[in-house]
């Protein structure tokens, strides 16, 4: 019978683990190059991403902002002002 040992000292475990990240660091890059290099300056989707994508962005920023400053996420003051907008019809 054979025994195999594996080294589970906390340097080898952590060798792995960041091995392992890298590894999906890179194959995520991989995937989304084109994307990938432009990540600050630009959005996916082309021509349409000139005015639809936009407002996706703003509409992720407003529902985190409206979390963590207690406001309500479904309407804003800050499209349509001074009556405000139900955000929850933007689709």
């Amino acid at each position: 019978m054979s025994t195999t040992t594996t080294d589970t000292s906390p340097a080898s475990i952590w060798r792995q683990h960041t091995l392992a990240a890298l590894f999906y660091l890179a194959l995520a890059i991989w995937m989304t190059w084109p994307q990938a290099a432009v990540l600050g300056d630009a959005i996916v989707g082309g021509p349409i991403a000139q005015s639809d994508g936009w407002q996706k962005v703003w509409n992720i920023w407003w529902l985190q902002y409206a979390f963590t400053h207690g406001t309500d996420p479904f309407y804003t003051n800050l499209l349509f002002w001074p009556q405000g907008a139900r955000s929850a019809s933007n689709r």
